[in-house]
């Protein structure tokens, strides 16, 4: 099921075409500024085009760097066809605004490294609380209960519990 789920995906599905770098840096900025921890970082993967969201990339770096998040970003893409044209410069003014680094990936094998570098420059262990939703059940039986005490009581002081004692 989940194969064909993957196999329904498309870009069609999607309603606004875009990139809204800065208003998904500031969506990480808000999750990550009430962490407790030494280091923050952010890593941005994208080509650095923005052409979506109501905030600018490099106010959001500005956020980041207000919270002391570092934000590396790396630029994934080619620009021998321009169809995957990469904007370098948004990218590197984002990290070095952030105080992060820029990374430029042009396959997996130096993403992956990229990845390693990241990993042995920042490393932090965040300690993260999940809630659970839960649905008590028990307040039908306990209505349900009180409806028969009471019904009881009733028969008890009502002819019928004459009727039930003989």
């Amino acid at each position: 099921m989940l194969f064909e789920y993957i196999d329904d995906i498309n870009s069609n599905l999607i309603k606004t075409s875009g990139t809204a770098i800065g208003n998904a840096l500031g969506m990480c900025i808000n999750r990550m500024r009430e962490t407790s921890s030494k280091t923050k970082v952010a890593i941005l993967l994208s080509d650095g085009d923005n052409t979506a969201g109501n905030l600018d990339p490099v106010t959001s770096a500005q956020l980041a760097k207000a919270f002391g998040i570092k934000v590396y970003t790396i630029a994934v893409g080619s620009n021998s066809n321009p169809e995957e044209a990469v904007d370098e410069g948004t990218l590197r003014a984002i990290a070095q605004t952030s105080e992060g680094q820029f990374f430029r990936a042009t396959d997996a094998k130096s993403l992956s490294s990229i990845f390693k570098q990241i990993n042995r420059l920042e490393k932090v262990r965040i300690k993260s609380s999940q809630y659970k939703d839960i649905q008590d059940f028990y307040h039908t039986y306990l209505r349900w209960s009180i409806v028969f005490l009471l019904l009881a009581f009733l028969t008890k002081t009502s002819f019928m519990g004459n009727i039930l004692e003989d």
